[in-house]
């Protein structure tokens, strides 16, 4: 039997099931009918970090199974690949409206005029759980022009215990004074994925201390459904849909309250695999209080979160955490500012800040002399101390941007390091305010900028080098009401 023999013979055997498959596939199909006769279809979802995505007709996606070199191009289906870092919901929508619009293009319906208080639209799609619990417009999806041809929508949180999930998509209204109004246009619902018995985390009762060396942290509250606006006692609950979560945190060193300390990386997670990070860097006040704030969090309704919170020093460190290194010389190969080519480092000037003020990567990546000028230790790092780069600035009003640059061995794990001082050849104070430090998740080599309106022939630099502190609490969250 020659090869278009049996592939004819194992198009006809599967002729009958891939009918039967397409029964049952169009079976699963849900449409979202909204506005001026837009179709939003759902043709199924994918979970993992790895999805693919079949398209095509019935058949076709049904011999999706057998090589494509074995069928005729016609039976060939577009396959669709998406990856992520980390586990995630996909939904995948497909636009089968009967409007005349651009293919594949859903707009939000209701028009806005010119002096309307209605300042912009979106569509928003959010999850709910068996419970009536409902994800953010955060976490969900939300566009206000959306191309959705086989393009995914992605859920990093969502409802993991239940057997259903509900979908609901909405209008989000923005008005001119920046409030947001949501309607509802419909709601489907759809087999959850990853339905299982999950564990339950028992959660501790607030307030939480935890010790690390000479450190206590003290979660002191855990609030969600808070209104963004509520700054100060007495807090209010917002509307469902744009909550913020306030993470309270109180921090002691030896016994006294400490505002050396600032939050690092922060994560938030739940027994079922929902995880989010919390982004920005907190400092504390006098009496060693401080806030984080996030948007983004595992699941309301969870019995219990997990809260890891890094704490690194900012000021006042110790003198054996402080390495210093006079008369770093200037080089001539110099890193362009305006452009963007693979191997550029961009640095954007504001004000006295260059907002880009963090360089991490292997050599690979950035175009440096990577012999070392001068070797020094601390903390049991050996820090080789690389030639200072110019950046070639593209906008000559702005000032002469330079980055420093220094090498570690080991990688700085489980430390940071925080620039301290950098003077020119004749004392003028050269470091940028709003350095700040960033390791390479592919190697050992680091930096901050140095900003001059004088050339740079040599810079003395000092940094630190610390320990972070890292600590885990359980905590229920408080629901706002």
């Amino acid at each position: 039997m020659n090869r278009r023999t049996a592939t004819i013979l194992l198009i006809s055997l599967l002729a009958v099931g891939g009918l039967v498959f397409a029964l049952w596939d169009r079976a699963k199909e849900q449409t979202f009918i909204f506005g001026n006769d837009h179709q939003l279809v759902l043709l199924g979802s994918t979970y993992g970090t790895n999805h693919v995505w079949v398209d095509g007709t019935p058949l076709q996606r049904f011999l999706a199974r057998v090589p494509e070199d074995w069928l005729p191009e016609s039976l060939v289906a577009d396959k669709n690949n998406e990856e992520s870092e980390t586990p995630m919901l996909l939904l995948w929508f497909k636009d089968q409206s009967t409007n005349t619009g651009s293919p594949n293009t859903i707009s939000v319906p209701g028009n806005i005029a010119v002096g309307d208080p209605v300042l912009s639209q979106s569509l928003v799609i959010v999850i709910e759980d068996e419970n009536g619990v409902c994800s953010t417009v955060d976490t969900g999806w939300s566009s206000s022009t959306t191309t959705l041809g086989l393009d995914p929508i992605k859920f990093e949180t969502f409802p993991r215990r239940g057997k259903v999930l509900t979908l609901r998509l909405l209008k989000e209204t923005t008005s001119t004074n920046g409030q947001s109004s949501y309607t509802e246009l419909g709601r489907m619902q759809i087999k959850n994925p990853v339905h299982e018995n999950f564990p339950e985390w028992k959660p501790e009762l607030l307030p939480i201390t935890k010790t690390n060396g000479d450190l206590q942290i003290t979660l002191t509250r855990l609030l969600t459904n808070v209104d963004p606006d509520s700054d100060e006692v007495p807090l209010r609950a917002t509307n469902r849909w744009n909550p913020e979560t306030w993470i309270c945190l109180r921090v002691l060193e030896n016994g006294l309250p400490t505002k050396d300390w600032t939050t690092g990386e922060t994560f938030l997670s739940d027994a079922t695999g929902n995880r989010t990070e919390v982004n920005g860097q907190r400092r504390f006040d006098d009496k060693g209080e401080g806030k984080l704030f996030a948007d983004s969090i595992p699941w309301p309704d969870e019995p219990a979160w997990k809260i890891n919170v890094e704490l690194s020093r900012g000021t006042n460190f110790a003198a054996d955490e402080l390495v210093t290194f006079k008369g770093v010389p200037v080089t001539t190969n110099s890193i362009t500012n305006g452009v963007t080519p693979s191997d550029t480092v961009v640095g954007n000037w504001s004000g006295n800040v260059v907002t880009a003020g963090v360089r991490s990567g292997p050599p690979s990546v950035y175009p440096l002399d990577m012999d070392p000028v001068a070797t020094n230790t601390v903390q049991g790092f050996t820090i080789k101390m690389l030639n200072v780069n110019k950046i070639l600035n593209l906008s000559p009003e702005f000032p002469d941007t330079y980055a420093v640059n220094f090498n570690t061995e080991p990688p700085l794990k489980g430390f940071g390091f925080t620039p301290i001082k950098a003077t020119d050849q004749n004392g003028n104070d050269v470091l940028t305010s709003g350095s700040s430090a960033s390791t390479s998740t592919s190697g050992n080599y680091y930096g901050f900028y140095a900003v001059s309106t004088n050339e740079l022939q040599t810079v003395d630099v000092t940094f630190a080098i610390h320990k972070k502190r890292f600590v885990e609490f359980i905590a229920k969250p408080e629901m706002m009401k």
